[in-house]
């Protein structure tokens, strides 16, 4: 027996021994990065090799063998100090690379810009967080541990609730949780209404809405439908927005209708008006955000007006005229709806819409993707469950084009009588107003407000003849006194009005024959290069004012009350004023309460959907760090039990989902831990390249707080800068999202901590590397020649 415990305290503290480890070693090094290569990830090789227990004995071999090696020199000599130095130096080393590997940290800490925490989780470990509400009192947190096999949960942190028992019933490696907000299964579920049955998408709505009222006005009824479709979205929301939706088009100034055929139609043939005809299309823009209608003119092959329409927003259903090319004949389009509608559908990936449609043309859409949408709405913090909601449908005022001019209007009136008081400067062509309105003792913002009006909705490059003017403005514009304008001024005013029409004329066939004036041949240059009709009009402007003194008298003309709005509107182009640029900017809530008789009708209605979830299994993956596991618990108190199945929320940032009717919450996440410091971000930016958008570095402004002594440090962390405090934690900044600047940004920072680092790792590679160096200075075998010189040297070099 002495014998055998001494050939293996030989063997223990030998080469051979030591060539076994490292060739073990070896060998699970190149396994594990054959396994890294294959699956693409380190977790899966370091489950399988570095973390795995047999990695961790090859360890405790390495410093057996090393300990071993120095005890057999015993008793120790002066020779032997260099080779117990450098083995001292080892121990050291592999005793701290041991205690990390057991008692170390690797958390991950998630701050937003503004905020503060010191509450890290650790990746790809296992909890369950417990939410109690006592009656009357505030939550009671508490952190389960999830047991690797098929038991009962222990509470490893916080308050567990009484009576409150845990079971893990299955797990499951890789899952998937779907939310489900408005669609679920064979029906529609939104708050207040009847369950609205689903039907599958076939190309075109096949089937009858179900008419719902809203309680906004017992009148107006709106129609419900939800679809599933594998089409495009937004080609699904076309065909339900084009059904049953009226274009009209409408001369601007007399109200005289001149087209009206449904939209659908429009979209493929195009619509006639008079003797021209207009091409029609339908943008929708990605998910339904930004709707727009686009409207050509066109006389044989030569375009004559372009006009764009919002469908959404607070400038939804105003004609927008790309091209001032028609102003003799302006139109107006709107649309029109019999019923108003409200779809829901549902894509392949099972992204949800929710889209509107009011009775004139109103498109409104919200998007609910599987992941990413912005958020949920708690009930009693949770407790009641989720919903989500949506306010695409428009307030209940008056929503017609003609009231959103109105509105427009009124906000344009007072922006004038604001920038008019006081001393500031008005430009000339509006003192010529101003007078007017002192003589005829009218309002000059009304008047001003309501002369851009009629300007703008003429979609003319000058106020028209046939401009439907009020009394009142009638008679302030008849008294203009042209006299007190500079004789030059007044002639190009008066010229600009004659020589339009004409000029329109020619970019209308863009040709210049027949033109005899050289300012008209002077266009000819903007015709054959194919510039806009609006660069060769203000040319012609700027011409006409520059030589206003040259010019010769103009024809005979009545200084009549559309004569001066003319002349007025001439002179306003030559302050470079645009009807359309002078337009107020309006939010939809500024809007809707401009259009509202009270408050009331001015709050947008809001649609409420409850949120459930459910689960699946699937295959799980190689690279395990994508891995969600699943597991099933069974959750039992005094008052009954439930069995819910949960996903793993990686960051520990989605729901904590009822359970037992609402008396608790539970959620499936990384164990989370206190550190000693709490970190605050101040500030987090991504730095691009030179002249260009590509990220060239991250930083980001925090501050460290130790929460033992209260003192602050102020640090700038990047990819190359880490922080680190005096008792071994170490700051890394590992992500910034979102890329914008416009949205409040979260960083992730990697925080790890080796407790022994300063004891054994570093002062261990210190000895060491003293032994090494101490080998070659100190030779502690000396050559001998004698009997025994062949005989080998025992020990461990």
């Amino acid at each position: 027996m002495k014998c055998l415990l001494r050939a293996l305290w030989t063997f223990l503290g030998g080469i051979r021994f030591a060539i076994i480890l490292i060739s073990l070693a070896g060998i699970g090094v190149a396994l594990g990065t054959v396994l890294e290569a294959r699956a693409d990830s380190h977790a899966f090789a370091a489950q399988w090799i570095y973390s795995s227990w047999v990695f961790s004995l090859l360890l405790s071999g390495f410093f057996v063998n090393i300990l071993v090696s120095a005890l057999r020199r015993w008793p120790f000599r002066w020779h032997h100090v260099p080779f117990l130095i450098t083995h001292l130096g080892l121990l050291m080393v592999l005793a701290g690379v041991i205690t990390k590997q057991l008692f170390g940290l690797q958390a991950t800490l998630v701050v937003t810009e503004g905020a503060a925490t010191q509450t890290a989780f650790v990746r790809d470990s296992q909890s369950l967080e417990v939410h109690y509400r006592p009656e009357g009192g505030k939550d009671v947190i508490s952190e389960w541990n999830i047991p690797s096999g098929l038991s009962q949960l222990v509470a490893i942190s916080g308050e567990a609730p009484p009576e409150l028992r845990i079971k893990k019933l299955r797990q499951a490696t890789h899952s998937r949780e779907r939310l489900e907000f408005w669609i679920k299964g064979s029906h529609t579920y939104v708050e207040g209404l009847s369950p609205i049955p689903v039907q599958d998408w076939e190309g075109h709505p096949h089937t009858d809405a179900v008419a719902v009222s809203l309680g906004q006005d017992p009148v107006e009824t709106w129609s419900f439908s939800a679809w599933r479709c594998d089409e495009d979205v937004e080609t699904v929301m076309t065909a339900l927005y084009t059904q049953d939706c009226m274009l009209v088009c409408e001369d601007a100034l007399t109200g005289a209708r001149l087209a009206k055929t449904p939209l659908r139609q429009a979209l493929r043939a195009g619509v006639a008006v008079g003797d021209s005809s207009a091409a029609v299309g339908l943008i929708m823009g990605e998910g339904g955000r930004t709707p727009l209608l686009k409207l050509e003119i066109t006389e044989a092959t030569l375009p004559l007006q372009h006009t764009k329409i919002a469908l959404n927003g607070a400038a939804a259903l105003l004609n927008r005229t790309e091209h001032f090319e028609a102003s003799d004949a302006p139109l107006m389009w709107k649309l029109e709806r019999t019923t108003p509608a409200v779809a829901f559908i549902e894509d392949s990936y099972g992204d949800q819409y929710v889209c509107a449609m009011d009775a004139h043309g109103f498109f409104g859409a919200e998007a609910f993707p599987q992941h990413g949408f912005e958020s949920l709405w708690e009930l009693d913090g949770g407790y009641g469950g989720y919903a989500v909601e949506t306010q695409v449908l428009p307030p209940h005022v008056a929503r017609s084009l003609e009231d959103r001019q109105k509105a427009y209007d009124t906000v344009l009136e007072e922006l004038i009588h604001s920038s008019t008081q006081g001393s500031v400067t008005v430009i000339a062509p509006l003192k010529l107003l101003h007078h007017a309105c002192e003589e005829t003792g009218s309002d000059f913002g009304a008047a001003t407000a309501e002369l851009l009006s009629v300007w703008r909705r003429s979609g003319g490059w000058l106020v028209p003849k046939q401009a439907p003017l009020s009394v009142s403005l009638e008679q302030t514009l008849a008294r203009i006194d042209w006299t007190a304008v500079p004789t030059g001024t007044w002639r190009a005013c008066q010229w600009t009005a004659e020589l339009t029409p004409l000029v329109q004329q020619q970019l209308r066939h863009r040709a210049t024959s027949g033109a005899r004036w050289p300012l008209l041949e002077m266009l000819g240059v903007y015709l054959q290069d194919g510039s806009s009709s609006i660069e060769a009009l203000n040319t012609l402007v700027a011409a006409l004012f520059e030589v206003g003194a040259e010019l010769p008298l103009p024809p005979p003309r009545d200084a009549t009350a559309v004569a001066s709005a003319q002349w007025l509107s001439a002179y306003l182009r030559a302050y470079d004023i645009d009807p359309h640029a002078v337009e107020p900017t309006l939010d939809d809530e500024q809007l809707w309460a401009l259009l509202a008789n009270d408050a009331s009708t001015s709050q947008r209605p809001t649609l409420r959907s409850p949120v459930t979830h459910h689960h699946l299994s699937l295959t799980p993956l190689d690279k395990v760090e994508d891995n969600l596991p699943l597991v099933l618990l069974k959750i039992q108190d005094a008052r009954g039990s439930e069995n819910i199945p949960l996903t793993y929320d990686r960051f520990s940032s989605g729901p904590r989902w009822t359970a037992l009717g609402g008396r608790y919450l539970v959620r499936f996440q990384p164990k989370h831990l206190e550190l000693p410091y709490r970190v605050r971000l101040h500030d987090a930016r991504q730095i691009n390249q030179p002249n260009s958008q590509q990220a060239q570095a991250f930083e980001a402004d925090v501050s460290v707080t130790d929460t033992r002594t209260a003192h602050t440090h102020e640090v700038t962390l990047s990819m190359n800068h880490v922080y680190e405090t005096w008792d071994g934690y170490r700051f890394y900044l590992a992500n910034i999202a979102p890329p914008t600047e416009t949205d409040v940004r979260q960083v992730q920072l990697v925080v790890n901590r080796d407790p022994l680092k300063y004891w054994l790792t570093y002062p261990g590679a210190l000895v060491l590397c003293i032994g090494i160096v101490l080998l070659f200075v100190i030779r502690p075998y000396k050559q001998r020649r004698g009997p025994n010189d062949g005989r080998k040297q025992r020990g461990n070099l």
